[in-house]
């Protein structure tokens, strides 16, 4: 499985969107569903994919829009990651 990603993502890019989740108490993301894409897109150092969150715990819908935050760090390691509390 991970070969095929390896050589269909720099092709075709991330066809599936991650699903990523937002703990609601202190804004930190982590990937819920989609570690092998994740795990092979750093690997192939892919800065931007596309994606999916929800908040956590409270889930009620997967949101569509996107979520203002870069979920690489500048080293391209950190997936998880705090974004500055929205007001």
């Amino acid at each position: 499985m991970l070969e095929k990603l390896r050589a269909s993502i720099p092709k075709d890019g991330i066809r599936e969107p991650l699903l990523l989740g937002v703990r609601a108490a202190d804004r930190l993301v982590y990937v819920f569903e989609g570690h092998h894409r994740a795990a092979t897109a750093l690997e192939l150092g892919v800065q931007s994919f596309p994606f999916r969150w929800f908040w956590d715990p409270d889930v009620q819908a997967v949101e569509h829009e996107p979520y203002s935050h870069h979920t690489l760090g500048p080293d391209g390691q950190a997936w998880l990651c705090h974004q500055e509390a929205r007001s």
